[in-house]
């Protein structure tokens, strides 16, 4: 897609996605098995923005963008990230290497988790079919069976 062609709204979703990415890479840390809460992760976003004089993501466009890096959305006392954390720092001292490859990790597994949903409902779809083959199959025979006693 050319910029010509692009929508403001494209143009703001690809300014929103460099941001975010910015925040993430300095203030945050791919971590299985930890959490935060979303209202933490929003503070902290928008304490960083605010230093770097940014505009501001709403929640929900937050939200988004961490459960497109593979990040689980879950309630419990209130909602939070799986598999994520802090710098405890604040101002990247995370490694970044490690910090993509755990988010790289992330994204794969909730592909494969995809994948794995799918496969099984292409795997119930095929059963019913066989089932109601089955079943005609069975009224089939009933008739054949029935003609031949005639």
């Amino acid at each position: 897609m050319s910029n010509q062609q692009m929508t403001l709204f494209d143009r703001a979703t690809v300014a929103d996605e460099l941001q975010f990415s910015e925040f993430y890479r300095e203030n945050l840390r791919p971590m299985i098995g930890q959490r935060i809460k979303a209202s933490e992760l929003r503070n902290a976003y928008l304490d960083w923005a605010a230093k770097k004089g940014r505009g501001s993501l709403s929640a929900v466009a937050i939200a988004h963008l961490m459960e497109k890096r593979g990040h689980t959305r879950r309630r419990s006392n209130g909602v939070r990230f799986l598999d994520i954390e802090l710098n405890s720092g604040g101002g990247g001292d995370g490694n970044p290497l490690m910090a993509e490859a755990a988010s790289m990790v992330l994204n794969a597994m909730g592909r494969q988790s995809d994948r794995e949903r799918l496969l099984r409902m292409r795997l119930q779809d095929m059963a019913a079919q066989i089932d109601s083959l089955v079943d005609q199959l069975q009224r089939l025979q009933r008739v054949v069976a029935s003609e031949l006693d005639a």
